[in-house]
């Protein structure tokens, strides 16, 4: 077998697999999908993803996860247009909600149509039989930070019935609301009709800024805003049996040809394949307790203490800094002034104390763990005392 009939064999092999490959996917995972802060078209969220980040907040996405992972280190979520692809479960709506009213967190919730989360939370999404916006251009007394002053380009083909009067009507008429204030535990759900409000083309409108910014200013900047990706395709596999690949489906049959292929290549070039002779290098390899004591020095001598330290004062800063809305990146003189200011009880000599500890420069791993017991200490000392 000649090298241009080897050549031509495999190309067709190729070409064959690719052809079979790009069949078998279903098209609609290789489109974005609506509300996704991956999608920078129209009816995506990647503008308003950089305009949070670009206003102090700090934004991640929510993707191959579970949500009862859901805890204090995110602040807010936002989940924009879930049902087209994946309706809410009662462990994730159980999830979320007890991260709401457990956290004191922001769940931000906009979808034109019925899924079990909305379901739960006693509204039923209607649309009108005419198909005609609903529109206003009346401004609730509740946007008052920042104060929005008239709306543009606010509309939408849909509005929430109300099983209780449990909610607040942030945008919208009492009998016809589109964006509703709920408050729940520690912490507040938004919940909106209007998906155009946060896409890329409705974040054009200041007026629509101004809402979302009336939903998110509830948190200091600084503050962890995640995006829900899991209804959008990014979501953890079932935990259940794989299903077998159909006997005669493209991906099978691309599988078989390929290897047919690739086994009378091998067979027809006379190779033959056999055990591998170990080498002299392969013989002196090092084992693995060798390995492990050698990344451990190394971690030493890298001196990831300085790093821990940070850690720890951020974590600090950011505990003292949420029951108060203060910003935790403040430096340390103007954080302990802002929370002397709001706070009678909290011992700010300790808290001094602390700070400047943990700014020193070269720091043991003595002097580290040290600290984080003094922080435990004073943390539920402040939390005994009841936060005043």
């Amino acid at each position: 077998m000649n090298s241009k009939v080897k050549f031509f064999a495999i190309f067709i092999g190729i070409v064959a697999l690719s052809f079979f490959l790009f069949r078998s996917c279903d098209p609609q995972a290789r489109n974005l999908r609506p509300g996704s802060m991956y999608n920078q078209g129209g009816d995506g969220t990647a503008a308003l993803q950089l305009w949070l980040s670009k206003i102090g907040y700090q934004t991640e996405s929510f993707e191959y996860r579970d949500f009862d992972e859901l805890d204090q280190t995110i602040d807010t979520l936002l989940v924009i247009k879930p049902s087209d692809t994946n309706n809410w479960r009662k462990e994730e709506i159980d999830a979320v909600l007890a991260w709401v009213e457990d956290t004191g967190g922001t769940l931000i919730v906009a979808d034109d149509q019925q899924n079990g989360l909305l379901t739960r939370l006693d509204l039923t999404v209607t649309r009108i039989e005419a198909l005609e916006m609903v529109s206003t251009s009346d401004t609730s007394h509740a946007l008052v930070n920042p104060i929005v002053n008239g709306l543009q380009g606010y509309q939408t083909i849909s509005y929430f019935e109300r099983v209780r009067p449990n909610s607040q009507v942030i945008v919208g008429s009492e009998a016809q609301p589109t964006t509703l204030g709920i408050s729940r535990g520690r912490g507040m759900i938004y919940a909106s009709t209007n998906i155009w409000l946060f896409t890329n083309a409705g974040l054009f409108y200041e007026s629509n800024a101004k809402i979302i910014l009336n939903m998110v200013n509830r948190m200091p900047a600084g503050s962890v805003i995640a995006f829900d990706e899991v209804h959008h395709g990014r979501a953890l596999p079932p935990k259940a049996a794989p299903v077998p690949a159909q006997p005669y489906s493209p991906l099978v049959a691309a599988m078989v040809y390929s290897a047919m292929v690739v086994g009378l290549w091998a067979l027809l070039s006379g190779r033959r394949f056999g055990q591998i002779v170990p080498s002299r290098i392969d013989l002196m390899r090092r084992n693995s307790s060798e390995y492990v004591q050698s990344m451990a020095n190394l971690f030493q001598r890298g001196r990831q203490a300085e790093h821990m330290q940070a850690h720890y004062k951020t974590y600090l800063k950011r505990r003292v800094a949420k029951p108060y809305g203060i910003n935790p990146k403040l430096d340390d003189q103007s954080f302990l002034s802002e929370v002397q200011r709001y706070s009678d009880t909290i011992d700010r000599n300790h808290l001094a104390h602390l700070l400047n500890h943990l700014s020193q420069p070269n720091p043991s791993e003595a002097t580290i763990l040290a600290l984080v017991n003094d922080i435990d200490r004073f943390i539920n000392l402040w939390e005994q005392q009841g936060r005043a």
